[in-house]
């Protein structure tokens, strides 16, 4: 009884127009059917439209999608073709810039002194910052690694972005003809995660630069 009925039940399905109908795997089931036929790498995110289109093939080798699902498998491919084109000419614009090949004099001297003298003796750069800049006067210390980072565009922290603000700041209060410094208020960036402690200095600041 038992193989009669589940060959009643292999017949049914094998003949049913579309695959993905005939169990519950879904596009997972799919795609692992993808990947042990070596058409997916196991860690690949498997194109949607390829798999919407494989989900809907009918039963057989050589069988074509019916004439409905062509007509909307023609629409994804054309909106396919779209999106790769856009990309394409994204890549083409990216891969045309060029970096500058002639380094500042300047660049390659603090670059040495960072590597060498810096990293050798464990000195810094003290960078002096008014207290017109984040409220308080103090010194900002660049070491080593906040050099190398910054002239070898990586990640730079905190130092290095109070350093430039402090810059910022300098050249507003020293516009020919005009202080901007008053202009403007700045935040430390330490500040960025705010808790409580914090709400009234930065109102604070933001009022000082309307």
């Amino acid at each position: 009884m038992y193989f009669r009925v589940n060959k009643k039940h292999r017949d049914i399905v094998g003949n049913r127009k579309y695959p993905h109908r005939a169990s519950r795997k879904g596009y997972i089931g799919l795609q692992e059917e993808e990947i042990r036929k070596r058409n997916l790498e196991p860690d690949e995110v498997p194109d949607r439209a390829l798999m919407w289109k494989k989900a809907r093939m009918p039963n057989g080798e050589g069988q074509q999608i019916d004439k409905d699902l062509a007509e909307i498998n023609k629409k994804i491919k054309k909106k396919k073709a779209k999106v790769q084109g856009e990309l394409q000419r994204v890549h083409a614009l990216f891969n045309s810039v060029k970096p500058k090949e002639d380094v500042p004099p300047r660049f390659r001297v603090l670059y040495k002194f960072s590597k060498t003298t810096m990293k050798e003796s464990g000195s810094s750069i003290p960078v002096p910052c008014d207290a017109q800049v984040f409220g308080m006067e103090r010194t900002i210390y660049l070491f080593e690694e906040n050099v190398t980072a910054l002239l070898e565009f990586n990640m730079i922290g905190q130092a290095i972005i109070s350093t430039y603000m402090a810059y910022l700041h300098s050249g507003f209060r020293d516009t020919p003809g005009r202080d901007l410094s008053s202009s403007f208020a700045f935040l430390h960036p330490a500040t960025y995660k705010l808790n409580d402690e914090f709400n009234a200095y930065v109102v604070q600041r933001l009022k000082e630069g309307v």
